[in-house]
């Protein structure tokens, strides 16, 4: 009896569910694929891994296995594909670990850098809320009307008993104290229109 015709016996057996089939396919190919194996990779235990993820891989397809005529040259196919297979995962693995690893890197430089702008708004929200302080009550009040209660001149002139050419004063000239005390500190240009900003300031003021 040929070895090829060996071969095809212990394939037959192996495809009907013996095994000891599986074990005779262990002893007679785990050398040569083992070292064909590691001639691909340069990776002796790469290749051990192969072959025995190999073995397991026919058992459990064993019932859907094809009718081969050279069961070494259809062995050495699987492992070359089993190997190329493990390549291509570590390769991916490795290509996920690097993105996974940028992501990370990433969100902590978007992290600190949503840090710190959080720290600048801080800091001019203080140099807003100093400005503002600044102005006299009355201008306080007037501004809190206009841009929060959303009055207009001629409502906020009867509700303070005052001309609208004062209301409309007193609202201009706060509005330029505010601006030029921005100016001076440099802070204006970074930040939203007065009106905004006014909101803002009174927000503040009525949350405390």
């Amino acid at each position: 009896m040929t070895a090829g015709t060996t071969g095809n016996e212990t394939w037959w057996a192996l495809k009907s569910g013996g095994e000891e089939a599986l074990l005779k396919l262990y002893n007679e190919h785990y050398i040569g694929l083992v070292n064909y194996g590691t001639q691909l990779v340069h990776d002796r235990e790469l290749a051990v891994e192969c072959f025995t993820e190999l073995l397991i891989d026919l058992w459990d397809k064993r019932d859907r296995l094809p009718m081969v005529e050279n069961v070494r040259s259809y062995l050495l196919s699987c492992m070359r594909r089993a190997i190329l297979h493990k390549i291509k995962s570590a390769q991916r693995r490795q290509e996920k670990e690097q993105q996974l690893s940028h992501m990370e890197a990433t969100y902590e430089a978007s992290y600190e850098e949503r840090l710190q702008a959080v720290q600048m708004d801080e800091a001019r929200k203080r140099r807003l809320l100093d400005s503002f302080e600044k102005l006299t009550p009355r201008q306080q009040e007037l501004l809190k009307l206009r841009y929060f209660d959303n009055l207009s001149y001629e409502a906020i002139a009867e509700k303070c008993n005052i001309s609208i050419r004062t209301t409309y004063n007193i609202i201009h000239n706060a509005l330029k104290s505010l601006r030029q005390d921005l100016d001076a500190s440099g802070a204006r240009e970074q930040l939203p229109p007065l009106p905004v900003l006014l909101v803002f300031i009174l927000m503040h003021y009525l949350a405390q």
